[in-house]
Formats: C-alpha cells, structure tokens, sequence
C-alpha cells in the first residue's frame, strides 16, 4: 500500500472516481469493494497536492 500515492502521481490520479476509472481499464467490470475505495481516497487525500505528471522518454525512436 506504500506505492498508492507514487502510483497516484505517475497515473494522474487525484480521485477515487479517476482510480476506479483506471482500475476497470485492467477489470472491466469489477467494481471498488467500500473498503477499497476508502483505502484508495485516504491515499489520494493523504499523498499532499497532485504533482506534475510524469513524461517518459520517446523511447521508439
């Protein structure tokens, strides 16, 4: 659970809504348990203001 707010910044994260989002990208159709969702928004609410998003190299050239 440390990771979720390093994963928060790298995905752009800054709601449970746009965590879920993401989440059913890799599971369609599931859902967030209750008690994900609060575990998810105690990391987006606790991880400080959303930092800049993350650019990675064009590695393809």
């Amino acid at each position: 659970m440390r990771e979720l707010p390093d994963l928060r910044v790298l995905a752009g994260i800054t709601t449970v809504e746009e965590a879920e989002e993401l989440f059913g990208q890799f599971y369609p159709g599931d859902e967030f348990s209750e008690r994900t969702a609060q575990v998810v928004e105690q990391a987006v609410l606790g991880a400080g203001p959303p930092a800049d998003p993350v650019t990675f190299p064009d590695l393809d050239r």
